[in-house]
């Protein structure tokens, strides 16, 4: 898909809001030609050119060297830290997709996994091959934090692409006990991604800083440091969020137990959270066939165009040459089937030798038998079998019955529901006797 199949829903330029950079970051990434697969890069979080160079740069600092556990987003423009982390023997934590089933996981390639396969552990589908999810109860410490932006500042405001999962896993964690204040949070972008300040007022308390940001050409870090969220906020959560994410509903459940001001937030979402690209379905155009080109005259209909050439069996129109013009003749079914252009070779032949060719071409008429078929017996009565098994097939309940000399005329399967019912026939069912008039 290109750029031009997308209607980019920008706001107004007078109103200065998150989405406005958004997509100012976007257009200007897409129109400078610094992003790469996958393309257009808007409602993404841009995957920069020289992402590499701004992972192995991470590598070197030694808030890196000193991180034990690490958590790496899923982002495409973050996966050469993700393999960085493996390689340097470091435990990486994933989020889950959509935060359905759990919050982080574990990847855990083979102890003697080679390197192309510490590369396919660090993709999507890779993490949840290898990844194993680690349970909120579980005791862990994150050292460091890894994000991807599309837009940041050097004060340490970040401008995610509006989904909000970062700052509620953030928040998660921070309730678990798994981040502290000590946890460093850090961003790798592209050097056009960097703003020198963002307006204060687009952020709110549960809005994650960073702490240090790291480009393909340099490393800012970010001082004096923002606050930071505390917990999670559930004032700012609504109650749809709690059904599309099963966990924030057991947590709230224990801040409830505490004592804890668990009020949701009566309306759904904001205007500027749910703004989304628009893709726009272009029409199909058909695929230009250029006309056959007719030598002959009698191919070409009266009016000078060449006669129009029907397919798979439809009417074709043939013109008579009966003297009129106005002669047509409109014939159904499939076309017929015409005899090979004879070479010099057969145009020597005799009318004799030509006819005994053609007989010899024919195919001889091949006659079908028909098959008779035994009509089935009616059921005289049925049995329903049930707890079957979901790993039952319908091949070893005809096994059993065979083991006990049961042979059901007829068999309706349905294991997927549990049951089946077999069907029997008498097989010489005897007549019932008419009764006569005078017994009666």
């Amino acid at each position: 898909m290109t750029s031009n199949d997308i209607l980019s829903c920008t706001p107004h330029e007078d109103v200065v809001s998150k989405s406005m950079y958004r997509f100012k970051v976007w257009n200007l990434l897409e129109n400078k030609d610094l992003v790469m697969f996958p393309r257009p890069c808007k409602g993404r979080i841009p995957n920069f050119v020289d992402c590499t160079i701004a992972a192995d740069k991470l590598s070197t600092l030694d808030i890196f060297k000193k991180a034990e556990v690490i958590k790496v987003n899923i982002d495409k423009p973050q996966e050469s830290v993700r393999f960085t982390v493996l390689e340097e023997g470091k435990t990486l934590l994933v989020p889950m997709p959509g935060l359905v089933d759990g919050l982080v996981m574990k990847v855990c390639p083979p102890r003697d996994a080679s390197r192309p396969l510490k590369r396919v552990a660090c993709n999507r589908r890779g993490a949840s091959e290898f990844g194993k999810p680690v349970d909120l109860d579980e005791k862990i410490q994150v050292d460091m934090i890894v994000l991807g932006s599309v837009a940041v500042s050097k004060e340490g405001h970040r401008i995610g692409k509006g989904e909000g999962y970062s700052d509620l896993e953030y928040a998660v964690l921070c309730a678990c006990g798994a981040v502290t204040e000590d946890t460093v949070i850090v961003t790798t972008v592209h050097d056009e991604q960097i703003f020198d300040t963002l307006p204060h007022n687009l952020f709110q308390p549960f809005d994650v800083p960073v702490d240090f940001i790291v480009t393909p050409t340099q490393v800012i870090e970010v001082t004096p440091r923002l606050p930071k969220p505390k917990g999670i906020l559930w004032n700012v959560l609504s109650d749809r969020r709690l059904q599309l994410i099963p966990m924030l509903k057991t947590l709230r459940d224990k801040d409830i137990d505490l004592g804890k001001d668990c009020t949701l937030k009566e309306v759904d979402s904001e205007p500027e959270e749910r703004t989304k690209p628009y893709y726009r379905p272009l029409p199909r155009r058909r695929p230009y066939i250029p006309p056959r080109k007719h030598s002959r005259e009698s191919d070409s209909s009266p009016q000078g165009r060449p006669s129009r050439t029907f397919r798979r069996g439809g009417s074709q129109r043939k013109q008579v040459d009966d003297g009129s013009n106005d002669a047509e003749v409109t014939t159904n079914g499939p076309r017929e089937q015409r005899e090979p252009r004879g070479g010099k070779f057969d145009r020597k032949m005799n009318g004799e030798n030509k006819e005994n060719q053609q007989q010899s071409r024919q195919k001889p008429i091949r006659r079908v038998q028909r098959r008779f078929y035994k009509n089935r017996l009616p059921a005289d009565f049925s049995v329903k079998v049930g707890n079957i098994g979901s790993t039952v097939r319908v091949r070893d309940l005809k096994a059993a019955l065979n083991e006990k000399g049961v042979r059901p005329r007829e068999i309706t399967w349905k294991g997927a529901r549990g049951f089946a019912v077999l069907h029997f026939a008498k097989m010489k069912a005897q007549p019932e006797q008419p009764i006569a008039v005078d017994d009666v």
